[in-house]
């Protein structure tokens, strides 16, 4: 059976394998496993959203979808190492007030960092 695939079915497949691609080679700079494949997709697809294409002119398509400009200075490379505040309630006297992490990804509902 011949499929007939359409522009918009193609240019789909492509960004999928751009995304798959581009978390793919994030995972593999810092030498992370695969169990943190999905959130790296997430994180991707994030990134992905906020790089320019040529398809919107002089705008990122974050931006056009919803009409206003959008910051990227809270961007931060995946897979660094951050540290996680432990609060007062759940440490001892002398036990460390951060936890060593690795960075995700960013939060799209909220000011935060995964």
């Amino acid at each position: 059976m011949q499929v007939s695939w359409d522009q918009n079915t193609i240019i789909a497949e492509r960004k999928d394998k751009t995304i798959i691609n581009m978390a793919r080679s994030m995972m593999k700079e810092k030498h992370l496993s695969n169990e943190f494949q999905g959130q790296e997709i997430v994180c991707s697809v994030y990134d992905f959203n906020r790089y320019p294409t040529k398809s919107v002119k002089n705008n990122v398509p974050q931006d056009a979808w919803i009409g206003m400009y959008f910051y990227v200075r809270h961007f931060k490379v995946f897979g660094f190492v951050a540290y996680a505040h432990v609060a007062k309630e759940l440490r001892k006297n002398l036990d460390d007030r951060n936890e060593k992490c690795t960075f995700a990804s960013s939060s799209d509902q909220y000011k935060a960092y995964k």
